[in-house]
């Protein structure tokens, strides 16, 4: 076959936290391994944009123990998570840490191994690192060092397309080499996916671009379960004046931050008549309460009795001159403030309308403990898979989702690919698939739909009745939605048939992952008739115990997705109550 070959032992497509942790984990190991990163290694995807991280290290009070951080998780997540897969996130989570912050040697320690540590939502103690919101662009700084340091193959602006499959294994995955226009094969023992999760099928996220549900869809053509898949986490704040704006992210004074202002007023959340509305949702938190809850009520109160252009009001009046102890905190609170002020808005004078914004999508691949899919040879961790959180996160969880099951991945895909013979992949599918992505090259003008068109409906399809406040009608109405988009895929042609930086082209490949996770999201919603989480029905708006101590999981039944439930893995932690 006339294209590059690169064979690989381990093949790891996502360059994150969960990604390059997995490719170190296989690499000690002595096997070869090769990174794919859709962007540049250590600056793309959602890792760099972590501002906190959560373990029961030495930081961590003499009380806590990740036995306590474990029944946090699970009741955070509404009972809803695998609890075999929650206890091995708190159990290994405090030695990931300490592990990567010894690989780079970091000095915010204190020589006890101490920090100061902050209890975010979902936490009964103080347990989180903040590192003034960086810890994110640190984790992946010192992981990219290893990388370099081991000699790890990575291939940045390279875009995995497909996984390729034979006699019911993972043999190899194309991939597209954005910088050069080339298509690639990569022939391996075992694949590992870290693509993140899907929130660009969106319009205001805060997550990085490449977020567009890859893994997720590449794992469900080739026969892998996903699992979870209603749940999408909406959280404070997108700006939602200037329009321009609206996607950018707001300084709510949420969580952390909040616990930075002790002895300090706090910022507060206003609706149109100049209500502090939380008190209706949770009178005791008020402002500092859980992700779901938040974004239920934001959302609930901008669609009830909004602000001037449908939003809601941050209000950081109350601060006054102490505003700057908050923005010496908090880098990202600081930025954010500084736009308000370069468009001439006066926090300390000013209301500032925002919104929600998706944080993150909740489900995705089904894993083992061993992070292994039902597919033989392939395997995922972090954002990619579900069942981890359930039915919503704990603060500072992301980061150590990704360390703690990335090193798993590459524990389990090394041992896999050890004793595993390499396959020969069938030229014939690697054939199909590059007639697939250079066909959208070929197609004409006439009759034709270019892919930000569809993008773009899709998004509002999915803001107006996938979003958080959900119920029968609307779900019914954004599914027919996304499936009459699908069904228009054939036409989608791209302007310039270059290969070279075509982002174009880049949309048209993406724009089929997305509207399968789309697809999955408002089925699975649809069939949840009850509330949990960061799912909620306004026709049903209780939990339901009686019925729904099950997860959803969608299988490929020859193109199109079978949805059936299985009882929650409940170890320890039992639900009270109906």
């Amino acid at each position: 076959m006339s294209c590059k070959t690169i064979e690989t032992d381990v093949l790891v497509i996502g360059g994150g936290v969960a990604g390059c942790r997995a490719a170190i984990e296989a690499n000690q190991r002595r096997m070869r391994v090769t990174i794919l990163d859709k962007g540049l290694l250590g600056k793309s995807g959602c890792s760099p944009l972590a501002s906190q991280i959560s373990a029961v290290g030495p930081w961590a009070s003499p009380e806590d123990s990740w036995e306590k951080h474990f029944e946090d998780t699970v009741r955070a997540g509404y009972y809803q998570s695998n609890q075999r897969l929650a206890e091995i996130l708190c159990r290994y989570a405090p030695a990931r840490v300490m592990e990567v912050l010894e690989w780079g040697g970091l000095a915010s320690l204190n020589p006890d191994g101490s920090a100061q540590c902050f209890q975010t939502e979902g936490h009964s103690l103080p347990r989180t690192l903040h590192f003034e919101g960086r810890i994110g662009q640190i984790i992946m700084k010192i992981l990219k060092g290893e990388i370099i340091k081991r000699n790890i193959t990575f291939c940045d602006e390279t875009m995995a397309t497909n996984l390729l499959a034979k006699t019911g294994k993972v043999v190899g995955a194309t991939a597209l080499n954005l910088r050069e226009g080339k298509f690639i094969l990569f022939d391996a023992k075992a694949v590992i996916l870290a693509t993140g999760g899907a929130s660009q099928v969106y319009p205001y996220t805060h997550t990085a671009i490449q977020d567009t549900g890859d893994g997720i869809a590449m794992a469900y053509r080739v026969g892998a379960e996903l699992i979870d898949m209603e749940h999408v986490s909406f959280i404070p704040a997108s700006y939602w004046y200037p329009d321009a704006w609206r996607g950018v992210y707001a300084p709510a004074g949420y969580s952390i931050v909040s616990q930075a202002l002790k002895g300090l007023p706090k910022p507060r959340w206003l609706n149109g008549r100049g209500e502090r509305f939380m008190v209706r949702y949770d009178s005791e938190r008020m402002e500092a309460t859980v992700k779901d809850i938040a974004g239920r009520a934001i959302f609930t109160e901008a669609e009830k009795c909004g602000s001037k252009h449908g939003g809601i009001y941050l209000d950081w009046r109350p601060l006054g001159e102490h505003l700057g102890e908050v923005r010496s905190f908090n880098l990202s609170t600081d930025h954010s403030l500084r736009l308000a002020e370069r468009a001439g808005i006066d926090p300390k004078k000013e209301l500032l309308e925002a919104h929600v914004m998706v944080h993150t999508t909740g489900g995705g691949v089904r894993i083992s403990e061993s992070c292994e899919t039902n597919i033989q040879g392939l395997y995922a961790a972090g954002s990619t898979t579900g069942g981890v959180h359930g039915a919503t996160r704990t603060g500072g969880s992301g980061l150590i989702w990704g360390l703690v099951f990335g090193w798993k991945a590459g524990v389990h895909a090394a041992e896999y690919a050890m004793k595993t013979k390499r396959i020969e992949i069938d030229s014939n599918d690697v054939e199909s698939e590059r007639d697939r992505l250079y066909d959208l090259l070929k197609r004409p003008v006439e009759n034709g739909i270019r892919p930000a068109q569809i993008m773009k409906r899709l998004r509002e399809e999915t803001w107006s009745n996938l979003n958080a406040a959900r119920n029968k009608e609307g779900l019914e109405a954004a599914l027919g939605s996304i499936l009459e988009l699908s069904g228009v895929l054939p036409r989608i042609y791209v302007r310039s048939d270059t290969t070279v930086y075509n982002l174009e082209w880049v949309d048209a490949i993406c724009l089929e992952n997305m509207l399968l996770a789309a697809e999955a999201i408002a089925r699975a919603a649809l069939m949840r008739t009850e509330s949990r989480g960061s799912h909620y029905r306004t026709d049903h708006p209780r939990m339901d115990n009686k019925n729904w101590l099950r997860n959803i999981v969608i299988r490929n039944d020859k193109g199109k997705m079978q949805l059936y439930t299985v009882p929650f893995v409940i170890t320890r932690y039992k639900p009270r109550g109906n």
